[in-house]
C-alpha cells in the first residue's frame, strides 16, 4: 500500500511530499510557512518544530515511513513556496549543507510576476 503522498501537521495546510527516499524528503512548502522561527518570526508556529512535535507524538504519517528524525536542510524564506529539502538522520545534515554550499546542487528560483518584463530576458539582482 503507498504511503500517503502529505504531511499533516495542526495549524498548517497539508504538505505535499514530492520525494522521498532512505535519505531524505522533499516537500512542496507553501507560502506563509516559516521553516525555522528567527529573529523576524520569534513567535510563529514554524515548521521544523511542528514536524519534531508530530514524530515525538507518533503522527500516522511519520510512523509509517519508521521516521525518528527529519531535519531542514536549508530553509525558505515565508514568503516563497517551493521545495524543502529535508534528510532522514543528524548525519545527512552537514553532507547535505557542504553540498549546497559547494553548488554540487543546484538551486534555481522561478518568480511569478504581473505585467510583462520590457525584455524577453533579463537578470533581476534583488
Amino acid at each position: 500500500m503507498p504511503l500517503p503522498p502529505i504531511i499533516e501537521l495542526p495549524g498548517f495546510p497539508p504538505i505535499p511530499i514530492l520525494h522521498e527516499d532512505p535519505r531524505c524528503l522533499a516537500l512542496d512548502k507553501p507560502v506563509g510557512v516559516v521553516c525555522a522561527a528567527t529573529r523576524t518570526h520569534p513567535d510563529t508556529s514554524d515548521l521544523q518544530q511542528a514536524l519534531d512535535a508530530a514524530i515525538a507524538a507518533g503522527a500516522p504519517w511519520a510512523l509509517e515511513r519508521s521516521l525518528t528524525y527529519l531535519r531542514i536542510v536549508r530553509a525558505l524564506e515565508p514568503e516563497l513556496s517551493g521545495v524543502v529539502l529535508l534528510t532522514r538522520t543528524a548525519g545527512n545534515v552537514l553532507a547535505y549543507s557542504q553540498a549546497i554550499e559547494a553548488r554540487h546542487a543546484v538551486r534555481e528560483y522561478l518568480a511569478v510576476v504581473g505585467g510583462k518584463p520590457p525584455k524577453r530576458r533579463w537578470t533581476c539582482c534583488l
